[in-house]
């Protein structure tokens, strides 16, 4: 009789253990709508297909946690890349997130590989020549602004976005319309990377030069602000960084009417601009031009120690006024990072 209730007692023990755990399964699978026009013997030929998302980003997995009790939990994360079209399945198995975990008053320990943006930044640069991952700590996750995808969805390409912009007066209801759905895509996909680990969160409105001031209120600011309001409304807490590049003087309107923690700033943000709104309460980030990136040289030191010297007081984020051009020699960037950072680097070689 001892026995069978020291049984029951384990099955009972086992069955309020279980009742704490939860294992899922999921999937994500990321496609888009692809449309493409070609001419061919003077026929036009126009296409539209569902393709597999450029960045490869589909996949099937299982998560799981266990509550330990004590205030410990035990969790689990492992994925695999799938194409969206075919259905196959990458070659080596887990080769995604896959990693093992335990949680408590102490933080958290991890074990195996977690593909976050940091990731891939430091598999791609390798500046340190080390393959020390888990060593990067920040984690950024980011938008393209609702404008400008709207002037790539007007246009169909890339373009001097004339046609965007009078659109945007003559047809302003069904622009607004169109802002109205791409701030509750983009505010859907922010919160999902803040889910996924980002720390803080940028929108990139690359577009929003050559807007007058009535029109960047509408086209800009309102959605960016609706952006914001829904992502806290989620209860996600990153801090923001907006991106108006190219806006100028209708920066210091931006930063006054978003709540973002921080704003980028363009190659042309003059320093007396970053320090007004560094008084303001806002932290910057820019601003140094890709292109003097690109050249290098005793220039490019020259920049990079001006930048520091005229906001270097903070609340200050180095970076560039936008995005490094492919052709970048790598040297130059592990100089500037060496420069800011007051640390040796081991550049790549360049391919």
């Amino acid at each position: 009789m001892k026995k069978t209730l020291i049984a029951l007692a384990a099955v009972a023990a086992s069955s309020a253990a279980l009742a704490q755990s939860s294992v899922t399964l999921f999937g994500i699978m990321d496609v888009n709508v692809r449309h493409t026009k070609t001419e061919a013997n003077g026929t036009d030929v126009s296409l539209t297909e569902m393709a597999q998302d450029g960045t490869a980003s589909s996949r099937l997995g299982f998560r799981g946690v266990e509550d330990l009790g004590g205030g410990l939990k035990a969790s689990f994360n492992f994925e695999q890349g799938i194409n969206a079209e075919s259905g196959a399945t990458d070659a080596n198995t887990w080769q995604r997130n896959a990693w093992v975990a335990l949680s408590g008053g102490f933080g958290k320990f991890q074990l195996g590989r977690s593909l976050n943006p940091s990731f891939w930044g430091v598999a791609a640069w390798e500046l340190t020549g080390t393959a020390n991952y888990s060593a990067v700590a920040n984690q950024f996750g980011f938008a393209g602004g609702p404008w400008t995808v709207a002037t790539y969805m007007i246009e169909g390409r890339g373009s001097d976005r004339s046609a965007a912009r009078t659109y945007a007066y003559e047809h302003a209801e069904s622009l607004d319309r169109l802002l109205e759905v791409l701030v509750d895509a983009t505010a859907r996909y922010l919160v999902m990377q803040a889910r996924s680990g980002a720390q803080a969160l940028k929108i990139f409105e690359s577009w929003a030069e050559g807007l007058a001031e009535d029109v960047f209120e509408r086209i800009v600011i309102r959605p960016h602000q609706a952006i914001v309001e829904k992502v806290r409304a989620a209860g996600v807490t990153a801090p923001f960084i907006g991106f108006p590049r190219g806006a100028g003087a209708l920066v210091d309107n931006y930063a006054r009417a978003v709540p973002v923690e921080a704003v980028a700033l363009d190659t042309q943000a003059s320093a007396e601009q970053g320090r007004r709104l560094q008084a303001g309460g806002k932290t910057i980030q820019g601003a140094l031009d890709n292109l003097l990136l690109r050249a290098g040289g005793p220039a490019l030191d020259a920049r990079v120690d001006g930048l520091i010297a005229q906001w270097g007081n903070g609340p200050y984020i180095f970076n560039l006024g936008h995005g490094v051009l492919p052709d970048t020699p790598i040297s130059h960037i592990a100089r500037v990072v060496e420069r800011v950072t007051g640390k040796p680097v081991k550049a790549m070689a360049q391919a």
